[in-house]
């Protein structure tokens, strides 16, 4: 994790103005040639401690920044929106340097049900996820809206996770870490009926019913559905998956891992050999 303690980091966002360019001989047979001729960076303001970066959909103007105290911001056109997207700052305990507001999704159906999800270290020091609406303009979200959806329950300040990443199945996975300290000695990646060393696979719209019922269902297809292990679960045995992502082309799942002193991981395999699977 990098240093936190400069309480107030100042952000560049990159704009890309790529030119391709296309070299093309009927004579010689030239390779194409094509690449970005000019990088322009555009200094658009100051964020404190920016932890994520993300845009809605459909919404190619609009950027929210993810800051690790409790708040969001917008930068709509390259300004940065005075006004905070949503400020959950006294729900946030970031005392820890891996604490905080650590990510957030936007639903698939953003645009017409107004829903996204926070990640976030509560004050109890567990992980949380809660569910939010922002308002008409889509500038402000109402706090009050706040709908408690997953609670990890951590053994320390360390390894939290707290990637939220809607997959191409629209349901939400969730990346948890082992919860520290080094070395994980509860060896709580291992154990599959802890939430904690794991990806998560939700479908957070809706609540369970009888003895489970949870602010969120569990998709019938999840690998420990009915065998020993958390419903919740999807893939197991990670330290600190601090961040992940799907391929919209190919459909991989590339995982990358937080190393112990040496050695970082990334893992890359399709999204159907990832479920159910142990990363050690």
């Amino acid at each position: 994790m990098p240093n936190r303690r400069r309480r107030r980091i100042e952000t560049v966002i990159a704009a890309l103005l790529a030119a391709t360019a296309v070299f093309l001989s009927a004579e010689r047979g030239d390779e194409e040639t094509l690449g970005p001729k000019q990088l322009t960076l555009l200094k658009i303001g100051k964020f404190d401690e920016p932890t994520y970066l993300t845009q809605p959909p459909r919404e190619d103007n609009l950027l929210f920044v993810v800051e690790r105290p409790g708040v969001i911001r917008v930068v709509d056109h390259d300004k940065v929106v005075p006004e905070p997207f949503l400020d959950i700052r006294k729900r946030v305990t970031a005392t820890g340097d891996e604490q905080g507001m650590l990510s957030m999704a936007f639903d698939p159906g953003y645009q017409t049900n107004g829903l996204f999800y926070v990640a976030y270290t509560a004050l109890s020091g567990d992980v949380r996820v809660d569910e939010f609406h922002s308002t008409k303009s889509k500038l402000v979200a109402d706090s009050d809206t706040a709908r408690h959806v997953v609670r990890i329950r951590e053994n320390s300040s360390k390894h939290h996770g707290g990637l939220l990443v809607f997959g191409p199945d629209n349901h939400l996975y969730v990346g948890s870490g082992d919860g520290g300290p080094s070395f994980d000695p509860f060896r709580t990646a291992q154990r599959r009926d802890s939430l904690l060393g794991k990806i998560l696979r939700i479908d957070p719209h809706k609540s369970g019913t009888g003895k489970k019922k949870r602010p969120y269902t569990i998709p019938k297809d999840n690998p420990f559905v009915g065998k020993h292990g958390a419903d919740e679960v999807f893939a197991y045995g990670l330290r600190n998956p601090w961040r992940f992502s799907f391929d919209r082309a190919t459909g991989l799942m590339a995982i990358g891992d937080v190393g112990q002193d040496r050695f970082e991981e990334i893992d890359l395999l399709p999204a159907s050999r990832a479920r159910g699977a142990n990363f050690g």
